[in-house]
Formats: structure tokens, sequence, C-alpha cells
């Protein structure tokens, strides 16, 4: 068994994903009802023959809830949430405090890649050599800047063993 707000939880999250879907939901009472999400917008609300804000009403009376969730299949239904009536609703629910949890989360999450490439990325290792009396700096090689051969070359040409 699931609360309620485990129900509008996974759909917060759906409609932040864009995703599509079907919440089939059943009561102890022996009820049940669908909740709908296509392309990331909130589409039908149905419970115990209520529909949209009368059927969230019946569903914050629950203590617990089954629900599932079917990717992709959209249950049809005679009644659906116009884009306003799904805003308001959504909202009435905490949508908007849930969205702006995930966009601040995403934004530290950003961050702290962010941070861990750049300190990754450090200065290229010099390695000092003396070339004809002078010293310079040249690049110090790594494992994927060098190439092994098995052939010595002499003035452009294989010297064989």
């Amino acid at each position: 068994m699931s609360s309620v707000s485990d129900l509008w939880k996974g759909v917060f999250e759906h409609c932040i994903k864009g995703d599509t879907g079907s919440y089939f939901l059943a009561s102890d009472e022996n009820k049940s009802g669908q909740v709908v999400v296509e392309n990331g917008r909130l589409v039908t609300v149905v419970y115990a023959g209520a529909f949209a804000q009368e059927a969230v009403e019946k569903l914050k009376a629950l203590k617990s809830l089954k629900f599932s969730f079917s990717p992709d299949l959209v249950f049809p239904s005679a009644l659906k949430l116009s884009e306003h009536e799904a805003e308001v609703l959504l909202d009435s629910l905490g949508f908007e405090e849930a969205f702006d949890s995930h966009i601040s989360n995403n934004q530290q999450v950003v961050a702290e890649q962010d941070s861990e490439v750049a300190s990754q990325a450090s200065e290229p290792e010099y390695v000092e050599i003396t070339y004809r009396g002078q010293k310079i700096k040249r690049l110090k090689e790594t494992a994927t800047n060098t190439k092994s051969s098995s052939q010595r070359i002499y003035r452009g040409q294989v010297v064989k063993d």
C-alpha cells in the first residue's frame, strides 16, 4: 500500500519528464480510478465516479491506495481536463513546489559536475629536458600520446636487428 502523496509525486515526476502513460488506482474500499499523463500534461483524473477536483478530494480522504503506472498507455476517457484546469489542479496539489525543487536539484547537480570537470582539466604537465645545451620544457607524454613501435628507424629507414 502506498500513500496518495506518493501517487502525486509520481504524477509530478512524469509531468516534469514529459512522459506519457496512465496510473491505475485501487482503494481498500474496492473503488478504482485513473490518472492519465500525455506528453507531460495531466489529461484525466477520475476516481470512484468523480472527475477532476472532486476526484482529487476523494483521493485526499484515503489513507492508503494501490496504484501502478503503465508507460505509453493512454487510458481512453470521455472526460478530459483543459490545459487551464490541469494547471490549476496540479498547482493545488503542490506541483509548482515540486517543479522548483526539481529545477534547483538539477542546477546543483550541473554545478557539481562542472566543478568536477574543471578540477580534472588541470594544467598540462611539462618535463624539463636539455637539448644542445639549452634547457627547454616539453609536454609530458602520456600513454595516450605515445606510439609504441617495435621497429627502429634511422634517417627515415627501418633498421633491422
